[in-house]
């Protein structure tokens, strides 16, 4: 009888869509910070950071952050890993154009340095929309294999503004969009 429940439940569970090896996991980031590209004394590690200008006088056009792997490094693989970038426009936020990169070594904890460091590769081009509440969602299947085929322990990404490293406070009023870390996630299915 025993037999017949487990089998009928697994059955249920398929056909919804649920596997027993698969499983969903969302890790929170490790570290997290921001600041400006052009004086990166304005570096600071808080929950909430914006990725332009909030006002005249304080730039932060790049966020940095990485995620712990060291328990997947064993398998060395993942069926899938999706980043999900919680994005929220504020101010002249149009036109502002924003590049989610990786970083092509581990950098663990994440430092000031990591705002200008070089070894990063583009991953994709987002533009900021003022009525945008759905998170952005970017699979990093592939670059999150690569660092755990390195052997790394984790992988670490970086969003900065184009608009504002390029251009600078246009208006002189805020522009930009906010990344709220409790919500940034990075989702793998092992």
């Amino acid at each position: 009888m025993r037999n017949i429940i487990i089998i009928m439940l697994s059955s249920i569970l398929l056909h919804a869509g649920w596997t027993a090896t698969s499983q969903t996991v969302k890790l929170s980031p490790l570290t997290f910070g921001g600041g400006a590209k052009v004086n990166i004394g304005f570096w600071n590690l808080t929950t909430n950071r914006w990725i332009g200008n909030p006002n005249a006088l304080n730039r932060c056009d790049r966020v940095v952050f990485n995620f712990d792997l060291s328990s997947y490094i064993e398998a060395g693989k993942l069926t899938r890993a999706v980043l999900v970038l919680p994005l929220q426009p504020f101010g002249k936020s149009e036109d502002n154009q924003l590049e989610l990169q990786v970083f092509t070594a581990e950098h663990n904890p994440i430092k000031a340095m990591d705002l200008i460091a070089k070894d990063v590769k583009p991953l994709k081009k987002i533009a900021v929309k003022s009525l945008s509440k759905t998170p952005v969602r970017v699979d990093v299947t592939t670059v999150v294999n690569k660092a755990l085929a390195r052997g790394d322990g984790g992988i670490a990404f970086r969003i900065r503004n184009i608009t504002t490293e390029k251009l600078g406070n246009r208006t002189n009023k805020p522009e930009g969009a906010a990344v709220q870390r409790a919500h940034l996630k990075l989702e793998i299915i092992k």
